[in-house]
């Protein structure tokens, strides 16, 4: 998951204590692909500004971490949103706007919106697989360096600002 690049320190690796213990209060393995990365990768990083080539209104926080303990956890959201999500779907990371990204039991990628009642209506497959999902990210322009605020921008719209700068 190198295509998201880290915002602050890196978290430590998930154990296989861990790993095994959110398995088991959420009761289902882990896809595999998301048991290595939590084991190799990354484990509840947050990640700078980006989105999705492909679905453009997706954007990732932070990735969830293994365990049973905090706020940022898989097991974590699993429990505060319960009914709300199919009962598949399996979060690993918290999306722009209250959003999640899960996983079925294939591995296959999968935004929850979390304005859409219909659990099952709520689901849109954007990747075939997390190696598939780092390839499709890209870094977003968060805004032109003479605007004294931080926000989300458009890549399209701050790349419009910059050619009208320079013609300027």
């Amino acid at each position: 998951m190198e295509g998201f690049e880290r915002f602050g320190p890196a978290r430590p690796l998930a154990t296989a204590e861990e790993v095994s213990a959110t398995e088991s209060a959420v009761g289902r393995p882990l896809p595999t692909s998301l048991r290595e990365m939590l084991l190799t990768v990354r484990n509840g990083d947050r990640v700078r500004a980006n989105q999705l080539t492909r679905h453009p209104e997706v954007g990732v926080d932070n990735f969830l971490r293994a365990g049973l303990e905090g706020t940022d956890t898989i097991l974590s959201r699993c429990e505060e949103l319960g009914g709300e999500l199919p009962a598949w779907f399996l979060p690993f990371a918290d999306c722009d706007g209250g959003n999640l990204l899960g996983m079925d039991g294939e591995g296959r990628i999968f935004f929850w919106d979390h304005e859409e009642p219909d659990p099952n209506q709520a689901v849109t497959l954007v990747a075939p697989s997390l190696s598939a999902l780092e390839d499709d990210v890209r870094e977003v322009v968060v805004a032109p360096e003479d605007v004294s605020y931080t926000g989300w921008v458009n890549p399209d719209f701050a790349e419009t600002l910059r050619k009208l700068r320079e013609e300027a």
